[in-house]
């Protein structure tokens, strides 16, 4: 998976933030966005989703995973 760039306003480094937590059946999942950790500039108000399964066999298994979408977001800057 791609790094992160630092944030594009003040260079410091930029962190996943869960929005919500999200429980449907066997499956959970988190609804998430990405911040600067000190400035918090964020992206505009998307929900990306990153939903997991506890298999028959104990292990987890990606259901959905949108952060390489959410970090091609957040580093995508102007030319």
């Amino acid at each position: 998976m791609e790094p992160l760039k630092n944030c594009p306003f003040c260079g410091n480094k930029a962190k996943f933030m869960t929005r919500s937590n999200i429980i449907h059946g066997q499956e959970r999942g988190f609804e998430f966005g990405i911040c600067c950790s000190k400035c918090e500039a964020a992206l505009p108000y998307e929900r990306y989703r990153l939903d997991l399964r506890l298999s028959d066999f104990g292990e987890l298994e990606l259901v959905k995973d949108e952060r390489p979408t959410a970090i091609k977001a957040w580093n995508r800057r102007a030319e």
